[in-house]
This record gives C-alpha cells, structure tokens and sequence, in this order.
C-alpha cells in the first residue's frame, strides 16, 4: 500500500467553518476504499458516478469490486450513472432521498 499524505486545506483558526482535506498518495480505487472503511466505518455506500467514468472507463468496475471484496457483496447499495459534473445539490439530493 502507498503512503497517504492527509491534511486540513486550511492552515488552522483561518475561517470559522471546518477545513475540507486534502489527500495525496494513494490512487482512486485505494482512497475509496480507505475512506468508506476506515474513515467512515460504513458497510454500504451509493455510488455516484459521472456519464464519463461509468461509460468510457472500467473505474466503477473496480471500484464495486474492491468494495465487495473488503466488506461484502452488499457493499454497493446502488449506483447512480450519468451524474453531470458541477450538478446542482438539489440533483444531488433527490438521488440522498431515492437512497434513504
């Protein structure tokens, strides 16, 4: 496994709300897995996925996989396909609500 640098985007106290993170060191598929398992402790996730990505790579693929190999086969409680870029959050939350 790679070595994962992870850090605030923000140097401390510089804004009132919490820092978004960055993270580097790891590929995609790792970093997925990581992120739901061991940063979230979640055993199933929806997946969102853009048109791009699900159609014209094998990324989801592998992301499925990996998942069903670390936590089960009921790792991916669904896959929402054709997700534009820079959607809205209302977009976004109609696919939280269908999830729920």
């Amino acid at each position: 496994m790679q070595k994962e640098t992870y850090r605030p985007a923000f140097a401390p106290a510089k804004s009132p709300k919490p820092s978004p993170y960055i993270s580097y060191g790891l590929s995609y598929l790792e970093a997925c897995v990581v992120y739901v398992t061991e940063t979230f402790h979640s055993t199933s996730v929806q997946i969102l996925a853009l048109g791009t990505l699900s159609r014209d790579t094998n990324a989801l693929v592998k992301l499925t996989a990996a998942l069903e190999q670390k936590i089960g086969k009921d790792a991916v409680a669904g896959v929402t396909k054709g997700v534009k870029s820079h959607s809205y959050i209302s977009d976004i939350l109609k696919v939280i609500k269908e999830a729920r």
